[in-house]
Formats: structure tokens, C-alpha cells, sequence
């Protein structure tokens, strides 16, 4: 297989996925809720991720769309729920670095590459090595 050694952790996703028979998110008290505590449990679940080498890094993509990064990222970073927005273009990458339990290094945000800037597999590949 071309990426057998991705590990893709799926078990919150419903087997319908998230996004299903087209409906909107939910923008009652308790969607907003519930869309709140999801992005704390997926926080959670990267804060607890550990390298698979000892002292090594542990590279985590995440795809998704612009809310959810937006919260995510404020989750992580520890902005008060709807404080804060983040933008998340089409295709850009966000590039954080989490150091321990609490400390997060944000390297780029909302990152789009331009002829004059390397390519997003360039930049990736050197976050890597």
C-alpha cells in the first residue's frame, strides 16, 4: 500500500460521516455544545498522542474545514469558545507545535504557498526531518 504506515484514528467519525443527508450545522445552545466538546475531545486526544520513538516528534495531519480548525486551534491554544476566529483558506496549511502538555508553538497560519515560496510538500518535508 502506498501509506501503510498511516495509523488514521477514525473512531469518532460516524459510519455516515460527519457530515450527512446535508444538513446544516446545528446552531441550537446544545449543537454549539456539543460542537464545543467534540473539539475539546479531539484537543485532548492530541495533547495525549506520543512520538513513536522516544524524544522523537509525532507528525499529525489534520484535514478539515475552516470552523472546525478555528476551534480547534482557539481549544489549543486556550482562547475563551467564541472569542477568537482563526482563517483557514482553501488548501493552506496551519503548522503547529505542541511541546509538552500545555505549550503550543504556532508556525504558521493559514499558510499559501506563492511562486516566490516554496511548495507545501517542500515545507512539510522539512518540518519532518
Amino acid at each position: 500500500e502506498r501509506f501503510s504506515d498511516l495509523d488514521l484514528e477514525l473512531s469518532e467519525v460516524p459510519s455516515e460521516g460527519w457530515w450527512s443527508q446535508g444538513r446544516l450545522e446545528d446552531k441550537t445552545d446544545s449543537g454549539r455544545r456539543a460542537a464545543r466538546e467534540r473539539v475539546a475531545r479531539v484537543a485532548q486526544w492530541l495533547r495525549e498522542l506520543r512520538p513513536a520513538a522516544p524524544q522523537g516528534p509525532r507528525h499529525v495531519i489534520i484535514i478539515g474545514h475552516g470552523a472546525l480548525l478555528s476551534r480547534l486551534l482557539g481549544e489549543m491554544l486556550g482562547v475563551p469558545s467564541g472569542s477568537c476566529l482563526f482563517s483557514h483558506g482553501n488548501t493552506a496549511v496551519t503548522h503547529i507545535e505542541l511541546r509538552g502538555s500545555h505549550l503550543v508553538h504556532v508556525h504558521h497560519l493559514n499558510w499559501m504557498p506563492s511562486k516566490s515560496q516554496p511548495s507545501a510538500s517542500a515545507a512539510l518535508s522539512s518540518v519532518a526531518s
